[in-house]
């Protein structure tokens, strides 16, 4: 098991458990994260204190690229929601809520 791995596995009990999202939710968010945290990767280490706010705008702008409007919300959701389960009151609970909320429409 990886590092990316470990973070899902446990990512995903956080979304049954605690969200009790449905299977449809949680496995289309899980995808996401799972892009995400796998972009994050250096050096086959996974250090997600070291992610900050650049890596998530590097990460939608890029996947913005390859992929339709539509998709973006789910997309800009399991990673706001990955974040969110392993700092919930730290500063990314605000600041990626905030940024997200600020991503223009249309993009």
């Amino acid at each position: 098991m990886g590092p990316v791995d470990a973070v899902l596995g446990r990512y995903r009990r956080w979304l049954e458990r605690e969200r009790c999202l449905g299977e449809q939710t949680v496995e289309l968010r899980m995808h996401w994260a799972g892009q995400f945290l796998i972009a994050q990767v250096d050096s086959r280490r996974l250090e997600l204190d070291r992610i900050g706010p650049e890596a998530v705008t590097a990460f939608v702008l890029d996947m913005s690229k390859l992929y339709a409007v539509s998709s973006m919300k789910p997309l800009t959701s399991g990673v706001r929601s990955l974040l969110r389960s392993y700092s919930p009151a730290a500063i990314w609970s605000t600041t990626c809520h905030r940024w997200f909320r600020r991503w223009p429409a249309g993009s």
